[in-house]
């Protein structure tokens, strides 16, 4: 499995190809989550940073973004929970021990505004008796199959830190099938 990176990380590789301003160029859209135009193994196109992301991560696994197979969805989504708990895992581990579990995934969730050029992420229906929790993600502009893999895997890599080692996370709603909103329920 490959472990998870950063897309600044992803791109670094890339700077010969692209060339000292093209690399920065992207560098600085990806801070301020704004597009940009670029030219990378022959692809020129606009990017934003959700794509760019994606590109990224479709490199690294060697899997077609446009139209991934189930094997290639099932590579990204490990990518994203290795992802989580590369990136996350002392802070969650930390914090996981001094909150309450409903405060506790409220902060996560409110992350998504800084990561994400569009959407919310909302926790519903956290009930610990049952052991399940629902992700809603509303009003996101950008839903693709490659990214919802990703998202799946990102989410059960957190809560499998947070909550419980044997999270496993489902896509309940998705607007790609007509649903006004994407939803991921967490069992445990």
């Amino acid at each position: 499995m490959v472990r998870g990176r950063t897309l600044c990380s992803i791109l670094t590789e890339y700077r010969a190809e692209l060339g000292p301003k093209p690399f920065l160029d992207l560098k600085d859209a990806i801070m301020k989550g704004t597009g940009v135009d670029v030219g990378l193994n022959g692809l020129n196109a606009r990017f934003i940073p959700l794509q760019l992301q994606n590109w990224g991560i479709g490199q690294l696994l060697k899997v077609d973004i446009g139209s991934p197979t189930p094997e290639d969805l099932a590579k990204v989504r490990d990518y994203g929970r290795s992802s989580a708990k590369e990136e996350m895992g002392q802070l969650v581990a930390f914090f996981a021990k001094a909150l309450p579990l409903p405060t506790l995934l409220n902060q996560i969730a409110g992350r998504w505004k800084y990561e994400h050029s569009s959407g919310e992420a909302v926790i519903e229906n956290l009930d610990t008796a049952e052991r399940t929790v629902n992700v809603r993600i509303t009003r996101f502009e950008e839903p693709s199959r490659f990214y919802c893999a990703f998202i799946a895997g990102y989410f059960e890599g957190t809560g499998q830190m947070l909550i419980d080692k044997n999270v496993t996370i489902e896509e309940t709603a998705c607007v790609l099938d007509g649903a006004p909103f994407c939803e991921y329920t967490a069992t445990w």
